[in-house]
């Protein structure tokens, strides 16, 4: 089974060390984890990472990528591929070393994203 790390950008508005999961109910069923789904295929071991750990008060509360954060858990997590959603999770990927096929996407709430982009994800992830 396929080892996929996803980077998102920060969470907000849940407790301190939280780390988006589809087995949690607050993120499955958020925007962000719906659709997030649609770019998945099944069958793909999902971890799915923030670009920086702190926690926001609202959906405006942005964090500069940590850098630092995110290649501790590329190591831990030893991914096949990374899916890179937002600016944040971009900039955090271009200035780390990975080794791994990286896809880059716009971030899953971003208004303007249509589904032929989460679907043609889909098939990057699958294939590669």
């Amino acid at each position: 089974m396929k080892k996929l790390m996803v980077i998102l950008q920060n969470a907000y508005g849940v407790e301190e060390g939280y780390e988006p999961s589809f087995e949690l109910d607050s993120f499955k069923n958020c925007h962000t984890g719906r659709r997030l789904r649609k770019a998945i295929p099944d069958n793909v071991d999902i971890h799915i990472i923030n670009s920086n750990p702190s926690i926001g008060n609202n959906a405006d509360s942005y964090f500069k990528p940590d850098n630092k954060h995110v290649s501790k858990r590329i190591n831990e997590i030893n991914p096949d591929i990374i899916l890179a959603c937002g600016n944040s999770a971009k900039q955090a990927i271009d200035s780390i070393e990975v080794g791994v096929p990286v896809i880059k996407m716009p971030h899953p709430a971003y208004r303007a994203l249509k589904n032929r982009t989460l679907y043609y994800v889909k098939g990057r992830i699958r294939n590669g």
